[in-house]
């Protein structure tokens, strides 16, 4: 006779038992869920008013809130609720609850604003459903008498007589476009329906040889697969391991239809056969598999345990296993059986045993009612705490010549080699005890092998090499460099030369006719993006040097043609010619444009001995690819692009002049390659203090050189602070006073004085840290009017100069001379500063009287006179407060608070003040809060009618991010934080947002007892090309008591715009 198999599969796997399967009653349909309440405080309102709505649902597992404007409301949870929402035009808000089983309510409230336009629109939630499942269309037509809603496919809808407001529910069977038409205007939405697979089974026939055993399939025998689906529009049949069965395309045969396979004459006992049924339609992809099992034999389908585990302490291992077709079931430790599972947990079950003390082999063993056994077998690496030591061979080489780096210890499973002062130069995982590495080091190196156990557990060893005649890299220029001067990089090689690569010259080579696009879809991994908002992450073992750093171990990925070694904006799409502040820091950027839908691949090989790191956007539009050298270099290449628009090719560094843009637009089969090789000398701008990087390919070694950047001074690090230029008492009683603003010495070897006639006076002399030295024709005080001349130039004639130029190698800054001839010196302010639209002047006239001449002037000491702040960019040190601070307030949006400092007063402008009122919209003002409007936002200049006497951070029309956002405040005691060990106030706005922007900003002021202030921008992440977070609308500065004047960091533009992660300080004079 023939037994009939059969069974049905609802998840990955289906099992099948011994005897006859029973049929599960299904589980009992979920109350649908229910809108008890759905209300707000008001339906009508000014723009820019909060209204608070308020909701209660029944029976829902997920409950959301959709403004028809701008999308979801943050902040929603829970069956019970309210929320603060601030309106800005005629609004409909959607309440939409859900249960687990897709069932949905809704509710609709319309917020009426004085004024606003009173366009149609429409809204779709959720967006995407399965098939069976439900959305709901929401609209808002304000004015409108009636309203028409149509589907395509299907034709119009009844809207049950709703007109300026309403929901309908919608269960559409494929993807479904909808249009509102009302007075006049049409909006439409699209419902995507994603393909369901309702149900998959397989069956086959299965003769009995009478012996109440079950028999071998004999030949011609075929395993029945049926499906039933719902919202696909084609199907692809897979036998795994055996290729594609079928395709489906006929929609009834789609809906509902089978696949019969002939089975081989004889098919071993333990054999399954898998089965994936894969569902494409307008909504996208799904698949399911079912697994048909020889009956009578057993298998186990899955065992899965620990690899590794730890010995020791109480350790254990847990070990689990599926089966079909089994009766019984042990489990083996090497060869002792150590567990036989009751029969409830033959099918599925799991154990847990005592870590051994050495590595073992795990057998799980399931044997079938009628005979027959199965089984799998899983490896435990035992390990303990590692050990290790490191040997280099030979200790001692010439440059080019390799070294054998040798470790060896105890339960090591991972390694990593690093080079002291540079970084990861080697690592590999599942390692053994003992291994080596070859390297070819350049100079004297101190190598750090740090080893795992896989478990968390480490240790490490160190040794040095010493390497003769190695190859360097000199800087002709030395001393104290100003910021963008040229210099000079030049290097030797024993017996020849030889060009260095990585190097971050501005020379572009274009390649015409590259044909080195090396498509990595088929072979490379595709990255992963959580959101829109965000960037994919990319974590790889690879590195190379970048504008002095050492960089690649996270790696931020945009789908829109670029990446970064920082957080990015996932949403940042912006067609901006470069530079620009839209652009993030530290970003490679082949084609930065807003780039349709498509895959990132990355893959990281080895070319010619050297790691590349390729990345390739294959987009619907464009196909192209950067690819990463360790040594440095960066190549992009193009398969595909579009007609138009042209995307922006170049790559940024952490300060804005260290962009390097490409000289053409990219066009496929073209290449571009940064920071390639070049040959001895080379000019480069020196641009920051730290190292320079390249690496020199001498025979088949890869030599990495450096030389370090000591002193790059900005600016307004060192500045004309103050000049007499001419008095009665002639040449001898003329001089020029130099600030330093760093903490270091300035030594002014190479600087000089540049005269307007085209002349110049050498600068000698060393100007103290955070100090001043006065310059002039003579140190002595009977001739040079008692002006405490601290070091004498020779030729030092600046009377009849209209200007005056510190400068070094023709970069200069520049002051003008005008009124500092009459005995009275002029007093320089750097800036940068803004003036109200009466303007300003950057100096200012001394008048405090000193020596016996009666001149005017403060030579060697600050001046009465000027701005009394100037501003320098310091290291990032932001000290959270978040979490142990004080919040200032409950309201977060356009609120002030005034905030009681009298325990520790702060100076400002040489006032000490005990309060201060601090904006939700990003600043703090000394002045009162009576004169302070809650909505002032600032302006891009300063205004006398805004708020006066305040530290702008970043003001801008700001709010907290729903229920996450807060506003703190906390003193700070001596040796607190880290970044700044003196006694300081913090004032700190969390987890904030631009008004109408996606953002998650972050920034602090901290506010010293000496009168310094310091703000410090930690994450200020966008999520829209708009880049709010970036500046583009937000100023800021330090503004004077009057409203006349401020010392700017931005102001309205993302250029120079803030970046995430940098400071500023504020120092008083």
């Amino acid at each position: 006779m023939n037994v009939s198999f059969r069974f049905a599969v609802i998840g990955l796997v289906g099992l099948m038992l011994a005897g006859c399967p029973q049929v599960p009653n299904p589980d009992p349909l979920p109350p649908a869920p229910k809108v008890a309440a759905f209300t707000a405080s008001a339906s009508q309102v000014a723009a820019g008013d909060t209204v608070s709505l308020s909701w209660k649902v029944e029976n829902a597992s997920t409950v959301r809130i959709d403004d028809l404007s701008l999308g979801a409301v943050s902040g929603v949870s829970g069956s019970e609720g309210t929320v603060d929402v601030a309106v800005s035009g005629d609004t409909t808000f959607v309440l939409s609850a859900r249960n687990d089983r897709g069932a949905s309510a809704s509710a609709v409230l319309s917020i009426r604003v004085s004024g606003s336009a009173r366009e149609p629109l429409l809204l779709a939630v959720p967006e995407r459903i399965g098939a069976g499942q439900s959305s709901a269309l929401a609209w808002s037509a304000p004015g409108a008498s009636a309203v028409t809603l149509t589907a395509s496919p299907g034709g119009a809808i009844d809207v049950g007589g709703q007109s300026a407001s309403g929901t309908v529910t919608v269960s559409p069977a494929v993807t479904t476009e909808y249009t509102l038409t009302a007075n006049g205007l049409s909006r439409s939405v699209t419902v995507s329906v994603t393909p369901t697979i309702v149900a998959l089974t397989a069956s086959a026939s299965v003769p009995d040889a009478g012996t109440g055993d079950a028999g071998a399939f004999d030949a011609g025998t075929t395993i029945h697969v049926a499906w039933q689906t719902s919202g696909a529009t084609r199907l692809q049949l897979n036998g795994v391991g055996r290729g594609t069965l079928a395709e489906i395309t006929d929609a009834a045969s789609i809906a509902m239809g089978s696949f019969d396979e002939p089975l081989p004459a004889s098919v071993d006992p333990a054999q399954f056969f898998t089965y994936e049924l894969v569902a494409t339609g307008a909504g996208g992809t799904t698949n399911r598999s079912v697994i048909f099992g020889v009956p009578g034999s057993p298998a186990v389908v899955s065992f899965t345990g620990p690899q590794v585990a730890r010995f020791g302490d109480g350790g254990v291992a847990t070990f689990s296993w599926s089966t079909v077709e089994a009766a019984q079931l042990s489990l083996l430790a090497g060869d002792v059986e150590i567990y036989r599972a009751p029969s409830a947990q033959v099918a599925t079950g799991s154990v847990t045993v005592p870590v051994p003390s050495s590595d073992t082999a795990y057998t799980v063993v399931a044997r079938g009612e009628r005979g027959g056994e199965a089984s799998k077998t899983l490896l435990l690496d035992v390990v303990a705490q590692p050990t290790v030591s490191i040997s280099a061979t030979p200790t001692s080489v010439a440059a080019g010549s390799p070294v054998t780096l040798s470790w060896t210890g105890t339960h090591i499973r991972n390694v990593v080699i690093r080079e002291v002062g540079y970084g990861v130069v080697f690592s590999a995982t599942g390692m053994n005890d003992t291994g080596s590495a070859q390297l070819t080091p350049n100079s004297n190196v101190t190598y750090e092998v740090e080893v795992n156990n896989s478990l968390g557990d480490t240790a490490t060893a160190s040794t040095s090499v010493t390497v003769t005649d190695p190859i360097t890299l000199n800087i002709a220029e030395t001393g104290a460099l100003r910021y963008g001067q040229n210099i000079t990089a030049s290097w030797t090689v024993p017996g020849g030369t030889a060009s260095i690569v990585g190097l971050p010259h501005s020379n572009v080579d274009v390649r015409p006719g590259s044909t080195d696009f090396d498509d990595i879809a088929m072979t490379g991994t595709a990255l992963a993006y959580p959101d829109s908002t965000r960037g994919a992450v990319l974590t790889t073992s690879f590195r190379m040097p970048y504008l002095g750093r050492v960089v690649g171990e996270t790696i931020y990925v945009s789908r829109h043609g670029y990446l970064a070694f920082g957080d990015i904006n996932g949403g940042n799409s912006s067609d901006v010619a470069l530079p620009s502040g839209l652009l993030e820091d530290m970003a490679i950027a082949p084609y930065w444009e807003s780039l349709t839908l498509g895959n990132v691949y990355w893959q990281l090989k080895s070319v010619a001995g050297q790691d590349v790191l390729i990345v390739q956007w294959s987009m619907t539009t464009a196909t192209f690819q950067a690819k990463l050298y360790a040594s440095g270099q960066i190549d992009f290449e193009y398969k595909v692009l579009p007609s138009s628009p042209a995307g922006r090719t170049g790559v940024t560094g952490w300060l804005r002049d260290q962009t390097v843009v490409a000289p053409a637009t990219a066009a496929v089969n073209t290449g571009f390659t940064f920071f390639g090789p070049v040959m001895s000398p080379v000019t480069l701008k020196a641009l920051a203090p730290g190292p320079l990087r390249g690496q020199v390919v001498v025979g088949s070694a890869r030599l990495r050189v450096s030389a370090d950047l000591a002193q790059v001074v900005r600016p307004t690090e060192l500045v004309t602070s103050e000049v007499l230029s001419g008095s009665a008492a002639g040449a001898a009683a003329t001089w020029a006073e130099l600030r330093n603003a760093t903490n270091a010495p300035v030594d002014l070897s190479g600087w000089s004085f540049g005269l307007a006639d085209g002349g110049a006076i050498p600068l000698s002399g060393t100007v103290p840290p955070r100090g001043l030295l006065v310059v002039g024709a003579s140190t002595d005080p009977s001739i040079n009017g008692d002006a405490g001349v601290q070091v004498a130039l020779a030729d030092f004639a600046i009377s009849d100069q209209a200007s005056l130029k510190l400068q070094r190698s023709g970069v200069s800054s520049v002051v003008a001379l005008d009124g500092s001839d009459g005995g009275t010196a002029l007093v320089n302010d750097v800036g940068p500063f803004l003036f109200t639209s009466t303007g300003g002047a950057q100096t200012c006239a001394a008048t405090t009287t000193y020596g016996a001449l009666g001149l005017r002037g403060t030579p060697g000491s600050d001046s009465t006179c000027g701005f009394g702040y100037e501003l320098q960019p310091i290291p990032f040190g932001y000290f959270d407060i978040s979490d142990g601070g004080t919040s200032l307030g409950t309201t977060f949006d356009d609120a002030l608070y005034t905030v009681d400092i009298s325990s520790a007063p702060i100076p400002f402008f040489g006032v000490s003040h005990t309060s201060m009122v601090v904006s939700t919209n990003g600043f703090v003002t000394f002045a009162a809060a009576s004169t302070t409007s809650s909505t002032d936002y600032l302006g891009s200049a300063p205004r006398t009618t805004d708020a006066n006497l305040l530290v702008a951070a970043f003001a801008d029309n700001l709010s907290a991010t729903g229920g996450i956002g807060n506003l703190l405040g906390q003193r700070v005691g001596a040796g607190v934080d880290p970044a700044a060990p003196l006694p300081h106030w913090i004032v700190q706005w969390h987890r904030y947002r631009v008004f109408g922007c996606s953002d998650d900003i972050n920034f602090q002021l901290k506010f010293f007892d000496d009168g310094a202030i310091e703000v410090h921008f930690a994450g200020m992440r966008s999520g829209s090309s708009s880049q709010c977070a970036a500046g583009a609308s937000a100023v800021s500065w330090l503004e004077n008591a009057t409203g006349t004047q401020a010392l700017v960091i931005s102001a309205d533009s993302t250029s120079p715009g803030i970046r995430p992660y940098t400071a500023f300080r504020y120092s008083p004079r």
